[in-house]
């Protein structure tokens, strides 16, 4: 990231459904703004550059396509948001009967009561694609099976059966 000084900052709240996408557009709108805001201060010397705090720098390595991958074990608040961060490159995917499957969108649930495993399905219905996570469940609503197009799950659901299970 960025570890320059600060002219001017704003805060930009990211919901719980944003993705790569909106959020970019989200930030480069805000910035806009901001930008056209400063320009003339910054010009005639009215804001003065502030060092960052270098305690508090966070720094991003490079994504590769295996991140990509999920872990059926972790929670589904954190599937849910590498499936958001990692919808345009390289997505976030999984296997399931040998072929893999890349998720667009999803929502998820914080508590799940059913006894089964990570990465099982456990509803699989037109309208309703939900899988166990290690914390929780995730509904999957928009994917692509290996060598097919992108669908939305409502449309394939009924393709798919509880009990099959992704990641094995």
């Amino acid at each position: 990231m960025d570890t320059g000084d600060i002219l001017r900052q704003t805060r930009v709240p990211i919901d719980v459904d944003d993705n790569t996408a909106t959020l970019t557009q989200k930030l480069a709108d805000e910035g806009r703004e901001l930008l056209l805001a400063s320009v003339l201060d910054y010009v005639e010397g009215h804001i003065i550059p502030m060092p960052q705090n270098e305690e508090k720098v966070t720094l991003s390595y490079p994504i590769r396509p295996e991140d990509g991958i999920i872990d059926w074990d972790t929670s589904s608040r954190k599937i849910h948001d590498k499936i958001r961060a990692l919808r345009d490159w390289p997505g976030a995917s999984s296997v399931l009967d040998g072929k893999r499957i890349k998720i667009y969108e999803s929502s998820f649930e914080s508590e799940s009561y059913d006894e089964a495993q990570p990465g099982e399905i456990t509803v699989a219905r037109k309208g309703d694609l939900k899988v166990r996570c290690g914390e929780g469940s995730i509904y999957i609503r928009e994917l692509q099976t290996e060598g097919g197009k992108r669908l939305k799950a409502s449309d394939c659901a009924h393709n798919f059966r509880p009990g099959q299970r992704f990641g094995v």
